[in-house]
């Protein structure tokens, strides 16, 4: 290569080099930056952790109440079989 065409191809990898260098350093982040996601994150967590447990609870007390019911509904049936069985041997 000529002076001339040496200086131009070093010059043209010079500046490809500093524009991969530009791409690479804005995907880079701080440690600080990168510490402020975590917590973001972290908590992020920590407020779907509560609301599953409130979920939780919530279904919890909603199948003890539907429980509840069935039970009541259960006695009702046996007291009515009971009084009818009652009145089936009082007949006889």
């Amino acid at each position: 290569f000529a002076t001339q065409q040496a200086e131009i191809l070093v010059s043209a990898l010079v500046k490809i080099l500093e524009a991969n260098m530009d791409i690479v350093y804005k995907d880079m982040v701080t440690k600080m930056q990168q510490e402020i996601t975590l917590q973001q994150i972290m908590s992020q967590i920590a407020n779907v952790k509560k609301d599953m447990i409130i979920l939780e609870k919530s279904e919890f007390s909603a199948l003890r109440a539907e429980n509840e019911d069935e039970v009541i509904k259960v006695r009702t049936d046996t007291k009515l079989d009971f009084n009818l069985e009652k009145s089936r041997v009082k007949e006889l």
